[in-house]
C-alpha cells in the first residue's frame, strides 16, 4: 500500500473520529438541557430570576385593554389574563392565551399587543348570530356557516331567523347566501322539508314554498310577487308555491 494510500485512510479515520465526537458531544449537551428543562427547580428558578429583574425595571404586568366585544363581557375575556397579573410582562404565555381565545365561539378574530412594559391590549372580532337553529332539544345562535356560537333561550329567540328540520343545519349557510338581503328582516322561520328543500314563514305568516335547487331564482321571483302585493291581499294569502321554475303558484287563506 503506497504512503498516499495510507495517509488518505488515516485522515478519513480521523474525520470520521471527530464527527462522531461532535455528534456525542451535542448529544450529551441535549440531555442535560432536556433534564433542566424538566426539572421543576430550574424552571422555579428561571421564573424567580425574570421576575426579579422585572420588578427592578417595572417590567410588570398590571394593565389590560379589551377592544371590540359586545356579547361578551369583559370579565370573561380578563379570566384569560387575570393569573398573570403583577407578574413580568415576559411571563405571559400569550400562546396558551390565543389558544383560549381561539376556543370561545364568540370570537371569530383576534390580535394582541403588547408594550412590553406593563400593559397588554386585546382587540376582538366577535361572530355575528344571524339566526337560530332548533335541533328539537335546544336553541342554539349560529353565524352565517352555520357554525353554533351559544345556546340561547327560547324566550331571546324571537330577534333570530329560527331554522328547523332534521339535517337543516348542513345547509343553513347556502340558503342565507342565497336569502337577499332585502328579504331577511321579514323572515320569522326557515323549515327544512324532507332532507332536501326549504319553507320559509314569513313574520305575516305567509309560507314560501322553495324549489329543491335554484332557490335564488324562485326568490326573485317571489320578491317580484311581493312588491306588488297590497297590504289587504297580503292578509289573505296563506301560501306562495315557487317550486316550479319560474311560477308561482297563489293560495289564499280559506
Amino acid at each position: 500500500m503506497t504512503r498516499s494510500l495510507i495517509n488518505k485512510k488515516k485522515y478519513n479515520n480521523i474525520f470520521i473520529f471527530k464527527i462522531i465526537t461532535i455528534f456525542c458531544i451535542l448529544f450529551l449537551i441535549f440531555l442535560i438541557f432536556f433534564k433542566l428543562l424538566n426539572n421543576n427547580n430550574y424552571y422555579k428558578y428561571l421564573e424567580y430570576t425574570i421576575n426579579s429583574i422585572s420588578e427592578d425595571y417595572n417590567y410588570i404586568f398590571n394593565e389590560l385593554e379589551i377592544n371590540g366585544i359586545n356579547n361578551i363581557s369583559s370579565e370573561e375575556i380578563e379570566n384569560y389574563f387575570s393569573q398573570y397579573y403583577h407578574r413580568s410582562i415576559f411571563l405571559v404565555p400569550f400562546k396558551k392565551i390565543s389558544k383560549n381565545l381561539k376556543d370561545n365561539n364568540w370570537i371569530k378574530l383576534f390580535s394582541i399587543n403588547t408594550n412590553y412594559k406593563n400593559k397588554i391590549s386585546i382587540t376582538i372580532e366577535e361572530s355575528k348570530p344571524i339566526g337560530v337553529y332548533f335541533n328539537g332539544k335546544n336553541y342554539f345562535l349560529i353565524d352565517e356557516f352555520g357554525e353554533v356560537i351559544d345556546v340561547i333561550k327560547e324566550n331571546k329567540i324571537l330577534p333570530y331567523i329560527q331554522f328547523t328540520g332534521k339535517s337543516a343545519q348542513e345547509y343553513i349557510p347556502r340558503l342565507i347566501m342565497e336569502i337577499p338581503n332585502s328579504m331577511k328582516s321579514i323572515i320569522k322561520k326557515a323549515e327544512y322539508i324532507g332532507k332536501r328543500r326549504w319553507n320559509i314563514i314569513l313574520k305575516n305568516n305567509i309560507t314560501i314554498k322553495l324549489p329543491e335547487f335554484q332557490e335564488k331564482d324562485a326568490l326573485k321571483v317571489f320578491n317580484e310577487i311581493y312588491d306588488n302585493i297590497s297590504v289587504q291581499d297580503e292578509s289573505e294569502i296563506d301560501i306562495i308555491d315557487l317550486r316550479i321554475p319560474n311560477r308561482a303558484i297563489i293560495k289564499f287563506n280559506e
